[in-house]
């Protein structure tokens, strides 16, 4: 009984020894972060400041995918995005041939979000971070790109926050699945394919200052729609 007694003291001075010494490594840990706090500012995020509606995350998603955008690197973001899509690098294309458009018209008045236009071939980004899908939406895009560039020479991102597929009013599950079957329609999510591409865009970009963007851009995304 003595022995037992004995074990169960050391075994609750060995428990609070754990909880002591993990209490000293936070309290160092919380020192550290502020004592680092003026140098990384890192609960800054210029974001903060802007409300990110479906709109202005499509022209910051084209800004990112432009080959001559003010970010400086070319094709490099446009070319991560086509290998997760089964394309290609396109960089040795001119940067006059790529075209990257917000809010492109079509005939039945309806706008795509973002249209990557090489003449010959092209990308749509539907992006929705929570808007609803509109009747026959996918329908009507599918066949405005096969118009514009052919039967199998346009692809489709259906960017979705919520994860969700688009909804059989936009496009039948029939239909969209025999796009999925000739790797013309893609399903992405902001929680994994969107935070990856980014994420790979931060770690190859030779820039930090763009580094330091991305990084908020995606941090703004997932507080306000993950």
């Amino acid at each position: 009984m003595e022995k037992e007694n004995s074990l169960s003291d050391l075994y609750i001075k060995n428990v609070c020894r754990y909880f002591n010494d993990n209490k000293v490594l936070l309290a160092l840990h919380k020192q550290y972060q502020e004592e680092m706090k003026c140098y990384t500012s890192d609960k800054f995020n210029v974001f903060k400041y802007i409300y990110l509606d479906e709109d202005f995350i499509s022209d910051i998603i084209a800004d990112i995918l432009r080959p001559d955008g003010e970010h400086g690197q070319g094709f490099l973001f446009l070319d991560k995005l086509l290998s997760m899509i089964d394309l290609p690098p396109r960089h040795e294309i001119t940067l006059v041939e790529t075209q990257v458009r917000t809010r492109q018209h079509i005939k039945s008045l309806r706008k795509m979000d973002i249209l990557i236009d090489w003449m010959d071939y092209g990308i749509m980004i539907e992006n929705k971070p929570k808007a609803n899908d509109q009747p026959n939406q996918l329908i009507n895009y599918a066949e405005d790109l096969k118009n514009r560039y052919g039967k199998d020479k346009f692809k489709i991102i259906y960017l979705s926050g919520d994860g969700k597929f688009p909804s059989e009013g936009s496009i039948i599950k029939e239909q969209r699945e025999k796009l999925e079957s000739s790797n013309q329609f893609y399903h992405f999510t902001y929680r994994i394919q969107f935070t990856k591409w980014i994420n790979e865009c931060i770690y190859s970009s030779k820039s930090e200052k763009y580094k330091w963007y991305l990084n908020d851009f995606l941090n703004k995304l997932n507080n306000d729609y993950l």
